[in-house]
């Protein structure tokens, strides 16, 4: 009888890093997603050539290795399914219940005299229909990606565009996520934020003290803002991609030869835009990316034990405010999308920047407390690396500071927004937003001004564009 291929534990060994993709592309580099595969594709050939030596014949040694790689991808989907239980040592129980199955199964295999020919067939058809399943997501993606741009230019309003001056200023767009307005920081946090404000005032910044956000969620606040236009009429795909891709902000400042400069927030849809000429990455090896996918596999016990998320996520907020100081250094006129997710908890920032644990069953109080901290620390560091960009620029940029959103405390499941309450909106949408338009630009603007009006007055008034 002819010998069935053996080639289900290279397709179940990627399957399961395709299926993360497909369903977290906007978090990852093409070069992660490279080594990733390379990495894991060394995990059936380990195991296999292993379980030759032990049962000397092919079929056996695939069938093993492939229960094998299922068990060790599927342990965190298991403990994650079933955490909520709240049985003790959980993690150990379907540990050693894993370990158990295999060894049994392997027992019976290797006493078996069938030659499992037709379970080959089988599991070579499994694996690959799996992993063509992943690889047709993604390629939907990819497919609404080019349909979100294509909708995106459709709709582009730019009006008699112009030549710009010939001393381009750097764009700063800097988003302070969840950086609640000045009054909601006294109404509901009993914090005086004045401070800082009035020091921004003193830089040269406009505050707009009433001002709010276009929308109430992340990516379609700062797609709004990217993209200059409500977006109401489109869908979450296709809001998610018009940002993730190709913005008319990015759009209409590439074509002013300026060069689109992002920084990794940590955060999928700002940490990788193929549009951008330069991605400030992640300096951290294991980013959450590797963390989450790590997660879902057998050495998720180990790295809870031993690797902090926190510690990643505290890494990646100060690398972001780090190397928006090393961008004046960069020659001709830039554009600079900086995500940084903070004061958003989690609270891991003390008041003076030092390392604290939130713990997620806080009270409200607690975590009003820890908010404030983390904000306290933010506009220590914000106020610092103004104060660099401002010396190290030889042209006075253009700085947005805004907030994507406000907070979310008076809400009273903050997973359950079904019913909102106009005290509820008012936090929610009520942001921070201050911007430094030099010679003059502040002229044009207005304490209600809200984040999707920005590039348009900014356009209008340094591009000499037509905006309405």
């Amino acid at each position: 009888m002819k010998k069935t291929a053996i080639v289900h534990p290279f397709f179940f060994s990627i399957f399961p890093v395709l299926f993360y993709i497909s369903y977290n592309l906007n978090e990852t580099y093409l070069s992660e997603i490279t080594l990733v595969l390379l990495l894991t594709l060394t995990l059936p050939i380990l195991l296999f050539f292993t379980s030759k030596l032990v049962y000397k014949e092919s079929t056996k040694a695939g069938i093993i290795a492939s229960l094998t790689l299922i068990m060790f991808f599927s342990f965190g989907h298991i403990f994650g399914t079933v955490r909520n239980l709240q049985i003790l040592h959980m993690r150990i129980i379907i540990f050693f219940g894993m370990i158990i199955i295999l060894f049994s199964c392997a027992y019976l295999i290797k006493k078996s005299k069938k030659n499992f020919n037709e379970l080959t067939k089988t599991l070579n058809r499994i694996s690959i229909l799996l992993v063509l399943i992943s690889i047709l997501n993604i390629g939907i993606h990819l497919y609404r990606t080019l349909d979100a741009i294509k909708k995106n230019n459709d709709k582009e309003l730019l009006l008699n565009p112009t030549e710009a001056s010939p001393s381009k200023r750097d764009i700063y767009y800097i988003i302070l996520d969840t950086y609640a307005r000045n009054n909601t920081l006294k109404q509901t946090f009993g914090f005086d934020n004045t401070k800082f404000t009035d020091s921004l005032t003193k830089k040269g910044f406009y505050i707009s003290n009433k001002s709010r956000s276009n929308f109430a969620i992340t990516y379609l606040s700062i797609a709004s803002s990217l993209n200059m236009q409500c977006i109401n009429d489109i869908n979450e795909n296709e809001a998610t991609e018009a940002l993730y891709y190709k913005s008319k902000v990015v759009t209409f400042l590439k074509s002013e030869s300026y060069k689109f400069i992002l920084l990794y927030s940590g955060m999928g849809l700002t940490s990788y835009n193929k549009y951008a000429d330069i991605t400030f990455k992640s300096r951290t090896f294991l980013n959450i990316f590797k963390y989450n996918l790590l997660n879902t596999t057998i050495l998720e016990p180990l790295i809870a034990k031993l690797i902090n998320l926190e510690n990643i996520k505290r890494s990646i907020i100060l690398n972001s405010i780090y190397n928006l100081a090393e961008i004046p250094k960069i020659e001709g006129p830039k554009f600079i999308l900086a995500h940084i997710l903070c004061p958003h908890e989690p609270f891991i920032f003390g008041p003076n920047g030092e390392s604290v644990q939130q713990n997620v069953n806080e009270s409200i109080s607690k975590q009003k407390e820890q908010y404030i901290n983390q904000l306290i620390f933010l506009n220590k560091k914000i106020s610092e690396v103004i104060d660099t960009i401002l010396s190290k620029s030889k042209v006075t940029p253009i700085i947005i500071l805004q907030g994507d959103h406000g907070t979310c405390t008076s809400f009273p499941n903050t997973k359950d927004w079904s019913n909102p309450t106009d005290n509820n909106l008012k936090e929610r949408m009520r942001i921070f937003n201050a911007y430094l338009l030099p010679d003059g630009g502040d002229k044009l603007l207005y304490d209600s001004i809200t984040p999707v009006n920005s590039f348009r007055l900014i356009f209008n008034y340094y591009f000499k564009t037509h905006y309405p």
